[in-house]
């Protein structure tokens, strides 16, 4: 069917036809309705590899567990390593290690701010600001890359693909040459150590398990030198 109708342009449209009648001519080419199924024991056999709701419920909260246990790990490791650097003697760094994590960086910016059509300096902010999230990712892989030889832990040729195949999937992308071209061997290396040494660290500190509400109102807190807060090592690290 095709109709045709008169509509006013709102005033501030544009100069030339802000407030002016334009007559339109659309045609419906097709329409279409969604029926949303009943959600049963037919249904769930039919779209899943279960033939229950209770069985895929049961299995969809194990797995949203998992995820949820995992998640929880890997920001207690997290946690770690940012009490390790803050308690850390760090004397300096690689001129090229600063210029890769800030360039890395601005790359990062530019495409949020593409994405929100607005100019990088928009959307960056502080050139103090950045070039200080910048040392503290520096200080991150030189105090992971401090942890990795002393714990005796490496990225190796053996190991180096099947893990980095993993990173970049955690980066989004599908193949690792176009995760490797857009990033570089040496940034996918040193961020590969950085994983690594939060996951020695999460698997030798002691953890204490608290409820939602506590960790998220103490995860503003500072860790400073002779806090009551200690994660304790197998090893001295210093």
């Amino acid at each position: 069917e095709t109709f045709t109708f008169t509509m006013t342009y709102p005033e501030d449209y544009s100069e030339e036809i802000g407030g002016k009648e334009a007559d339109f001519s659309v045609t419906i080419n097709s329409v279409e309705e969604v029926i949303v199924p009943e959600y049963n024991d037919a249904f769930i056999k039919e779209v899943t590899d279960y033939d229950t709701t209770a069985a895929y419920e049961e299995a969809a909260m194990e797995e949203l567990m998992l995820d949820a246990r995992a998640g929880a790990e890997n920001a207690s490791g997290e946690d770690a390593l940012q009490l390790a650097v803050q308690n850390a003697t760090i004397n300096g760094y690689p001129q090229s290690l600063y210029d890769a994590c800030y360039n890395s960086t601005i790359d990062e910016y530019q495409e949020y701010a593409d994405m929100f059509g607005m100019e990088l300096s928009e959307f960056m902010g502080d050139e103090d600001e950045v070039a200080e999230e910048v040392l503290e990712w520096v200080n991150e892989i030189l105090v992971s890359q401090a942890i990795a030889e002393k714990e005796g832990f490496e990225v190796t040729d053996d190991n180096y693909e099947e893990d980095a195949e993993n990173l970049a999937f955690d980066y989004g992308y599908a193949e690792l040459e176009e995760f490797v071209s857009d990033y570089g061997e040496v940034y996918v290396r040193v961020n590969l150590v950085r994983e690594k040494a939060v996951e020695f660290l999460y698997e030798n500190a002691e953890i204490e398990e608290v409820s939602e509400d506590e960790y998220y109102e103490d995860e503003d807190l500072e860790f400073e030198e002779g806090d009551d807060t200690e994660i304790l090592f197998e090893e001295d690290t210093e």
